[in-house]
């Protein structure tokens, strides 16, 4: 009752032709109701959340598969839910935090994980050899990819200074043309890519990428929980990656 409204759990005695229904909204009070078979299980018991409104984050399977991992580590046979790559992702994930954080991440670490957990998430079925061996390969790859991107950035800011310096007398300071349209085509798809995710998902990202503000800092400033926070940073990095993609 922590992210929901109201929690109904409807279980099938084996053997019987009876369910029954328990449902409360956690202020104290329940209620237990015969429940008709066809809408109750063929066995064992169902259980439905109705999600707050500020933890629509329960629906994705990262946090889904994490928040069973955590919790189940007590039980004597925990939770298993997959034997494949995100299952090894979700077991391993202290461990690749501290990777990336050992690798120059800092306090960025959390990022480099989801977007790890993107590629995770989309990478095709099939046997992996050494998938923990893959995972680390993985995190190094995006650490890689960030390091060249802060160089790419600092290029940037010092081609920015020199075409806002004195020119040299002859020389023109504007950039190539075809490096405006490259920019501004750049731009424009990410820009198109933000803005198709809605419009408190785009002003997240922003603000924490851009302006760099902490994504608890951001929970608090626009009253959403920090579930929410992460669910649309995930969101947002997957929309800038798959519009660089297609650019590609």
């Amino acid at each position: 009752l922590l992210v929901a409204d109201r929690v109904e759990v409807t279980s099938r005695r084996a053997g019987t032709e009876a369910a029954s229904t328990w449902s409360s909204d956690g202020l104290g009070t329940y209620t237990i109701q015969p429940a008709a078979l066809a809408d109750a299980p063929a066995r064992g018991t169902r259980v439905l959340l109705h999600l707050k409104e500020d933890a629509a984050s329960y629906t994705e399977s990262f946090t889904v598969e994490r928040t069973i991992k955590t919790q189940s580590g007590h039980v004597p046979e925990p939770a298993d839910m997959s034997d494949g790559l995100q299952a090894i992702f979700l077991s391993n994930r202290a461990t690749l935090l501290r990777f990336v954080a050992a690798r120059g991440a800092g306090d960025d670490a959390e990022d480099v994980l989801q977007e790890l957990w993107i590629k995770v998430a989309a990478a095709p079925a099939g046997p992996i050899a050494s998938p923990l061996s893959y995972l680390f390969r993985a995190a190094e790859n995006l650490m890689r990819d960030r390091h060249r991107a802060s160089r790419q950035a600092i290029l940037r800011d010092h081609a920015w200074e020199e075409t806002h310096s004195p020119a040299a007398p002859g020389i023109s300071d504007a950039p190539s043309g075809e490096r405006l349209l490259i920019a501004r085509e750049e731009l424009a798809r990410i820009e198109a890519a933000l803005a198709a995710i809605g419009e408190r998902a785009r002003d997240i990202f922003r603000l924490h990428r851009i302006e760099g503000m902490a994504q608890r800092d951001i929970a608090t400033r626009m009253g959403v929980s920090l579930s929410t926070v992460e669910s649309d940073m995930r969101k947002a990095y997957r929309a800038v990656m798959e519009a660089r993609e297609g650019a590609e």
